[in-house]
């Protein structure tokens, strides 16, 4: 099929892509013309500015100054641009907000500082159907944007009980790999988590495991369309001080999932336990014994219950190659 009969497919199809914006500013309008090259036109960007101070909020306004169509006409040859302002609440809130002034039938996510190939939206919203998510692959460079990726799954439709399989592959607990129908969102109050007091972590983890619940089937487009590139001023960096509650509370909330789906297996046990280790190690590598902090930290995670339930259970054994740096 050529790329302008699916263009033709696919001209009534209404989405919805939320940007959140954080201090992104050599980035920002790298990541909005990637999305403004997209392989159909049928959709609307939602920059949410988060409070930026390096004049990421300027960039957004000229963006949308520059490309915006009505933003009440989602039929456009050019997709609508959106763009909010709000007070700095973190990431989960930004997306929240853009969740609230969306007015697609789908939705998509994509990180500001990120880099979309040109059949991004094409390979996900083809597979997209009722009670259906469809995920693809990602990768850390612009030059395999629009690969085939091979992780050892079938592209095509599986049981929503194979996530877990999905996240054995590192695809799954992410927003940007994957289109949801804005419907079961909002039907089901499905919402980011926002800022909590003891840092930020597995708000996409939470939210798309409520989102399973709520479907019958996945599907791996087989394609890698997304550049997902970090940076130490990225809003999905992961801060030291919260190590070990997040992985912790993902063990709890895949723990949870294969529960309720009956799945038992070790690879959870020993993933975690490594996690753990690397943790642990680093802390004592940075403590040097004299660093109050650091000292609690290893006490607070070993002391944790959730560890002897992991040890429970994990494979120790030497040749496991979860524990085995």
């Amino acid at each position: 099929i050529s790329s302008n009969h699916i263009m033709v497919i696919y001209n009534n199809m209404q989405l919805s892509i939320i940007v959140p914006i954080y201090n992104v500013a050599p980035y920002l309008r790298k990541c909005v013309d990637s999305l403004l090259a997209q392989d159909i036109s049928d959709y609307e960007i939602i920059l949410v500015d988060d409070g930026s101070t390096d004049g990421s909020s300027d960039i957004a306004d000229a963006i949308q100054s520059m490309y915006a169509s009505s933003p009440n006409n989602l039929i456009t040859s050019s997709p609508a641009i959106k763009v909010i302002h709000q007070d700095n609440r973190g990431a989960g809130a930004a997306r929240n907000t853009g969740i609230d002034y969306s007015s697609g039938k789908y939705l998509m996510f994509c990180d500001s500082d990120d880099v979309t190939g040109e059949n991004w939206i094409l390979h996900l919203i083809e597979k997209a159907g009722e009670q259906i998510l469809p995920i693809g692959s990602f990768c850390s460079s612009e030059n395999c944007l629009g690969k085939i990726k091979e992780l050892g799954i079938e592209a095509g439709l599986h049981p929503k009980r194979d996530y877990w399989n999905f996240n054995k592959a590192g695809i799954a607990g992410y927003l940007w790999n994957a289109v949801y129908d804005r419907s079961v969102v909002v039907d089901n109050s499905i919402r980011l988590r926002e800022s909590k007091e003891d840092g930020n972590y597995n708000e996409d983890l939470i939210f798309n495991l409520e989102y399973v619940k709520h479907i019958k089937q996945i599907v791996y487009t087989g394609y890698s369309d997304y550049a997902y590139i970090k940076r130490s001023d990225s809003l999905s960096v992961s801060y030291p001080k919260y190590y070990f509650d997040k992985y912790y509370e993902k063990y709890l909330l895949w723990k949870e999932f294969l529960d309720d789906n009956d799945i038992f297996d070790q690879d959870l046990y020993s993933n975690t336990l490594y996690r753990i280790l690397v943790g642990l190690n680093a802390v004592i590598d940075r403590s040097a014994i004299n660093d109050f902090n650091a000292y609690n930290d290893f006490v607070c995670a070993v002391k944790n219950e959730i560890l002897k339930e992991v040890l429970s259970a994990a494979d120790t054994s030497y040749e496991n190659r979860f524990v085995i740096d």
